[in-house]
């Protein structure tokens, strides 16, 4: 087992007099893929949110022992206007990399999620997807230890949601440890090592894949849509 870099104990949060989560706990040490899975309004994004100190838990505690976190937000925070290379560059100088590293760092990401083509233009000017892929190379920026990505495979088609996955495993097989929340239960079971679930806002299954997969009469599937059906995530 690797070292834990995020620990999340009994998180509770209320917004608006719903309660939106409710005493979550979840851990995510070095070289693990966890999936946080759950429809739309499950409790994913405030759970991020709450990770990454955008808001707060009315109760439980965050432990996060990474130092550094590469952060892909739901929303896109994008400079629309500046050029798509002067932005890597700037958001690199900002997580502490010099100007030689951080021109360094955006050349190989660039490359990387085939965006080379691309460093010149203004990020207004890009597609849904390739937005998409520069969201993604901000979170790899400095490699950082610890990657928190909330709906990383918005907006892109098949060959790039396999580009993505591929690049979370070679993350993992670094020593990176990766929280990827998503909807999408097929591509989740192919890359996360482990699985949470949630369903309004609680956890109603976690744990290895492999142990799930074991000792779960139904399959993943069923598990995930007897939820969506009967209306507990929505």
């Amino acid at each position: 087992m690797g070292l834990a870099l995020l620990r999340l104990a009994s998180v509770t949060r209320t917004l608006g007099g719903l309660r939106v989560l409710s005493d979550v706990s979840l851990e995510v040490r070095s070289g693990a893929i966890v999936g946080l899975l759950g429809q739309n309004g499950a409790g994913k994004t405030t759970l991020v949110r709450i990770v990454m100190g955008l808001t707060t838990a009315d109760s439980g505690s965050v432990a996060v022992e990474a130092g550094r976190i590469g952060y892909l937000p739901e929303e896109r925070g994008l400079y629309q206007r500046h050029q798509v290379e002067a932005t890597l560059v700037y958001l690199a100088r900002l997580k502490g990399l010099s100007q030689g590293q951080a021109t360094a760092d955006v050349d190989r990401w660039l490359d990387r999620l085939d965006m080379s083509q691309y460093r010149h233009r203004r990020v207004e000017q890009l597609s849904k997807g390739q937005q998409q892929k520069i969201q993604l190379a901000v979170a790899f920026l400095g490699d950082p230890p610890l990657l928190v990505l909330d709906e990383p495979f918005s907006g892109l088609d098949p060959v790039n949601a396999r580009l993505t996955s591929e690049l979370l495993r070679e993350a993992a097989a670094r020593g990176c440890g990766v929280l990827v929340s998503a909807h999408q239960l097929a591509l989740l079971e192919q890359l996360c090592s482990e699985i949470v679930m949630l369903a309004r806002g609680r956890v109603v299954l976690a744990g290895a894949l492999a142990d799930l997969r074991a000792r779960q009469a139904e399959s993943l599937e069923q598990i995930f849509m007897s939820f969506a059906e009967s209306g507990e995530s929505s």
